[in-house]
């Protein structure tokens, strides 16, 4: 996740790095968007990532 800060990354990456299942990071987004967190999307739909998220909520896990 080198240029995560900067160019944002997709799900499958995010969900590799924080050693998790996509699935799961799916779930902790969709409770995020619950609490009015927008992610910024691409052209097909998909959340992209910012490290800046994670960096807010270190213990996610």
């Amino acid at each position: 996740m080198e240029n995560a800060t900067e160019y944002g990354t997709l799900a499958k990456e995010v969900a590799q790095h924080l050693g998790v299942n996509p699935n799961t990071l799916r779930r902790w987004s969709l409770e995020l968007e619950k609490q009015h967190y927008l992610f910024e999307r691409n052209a097909k739909g998909q959340r992209i990532y910012y490290e800046r998220i994670f960096k807010r909520y270190p213990n996610v896990k």
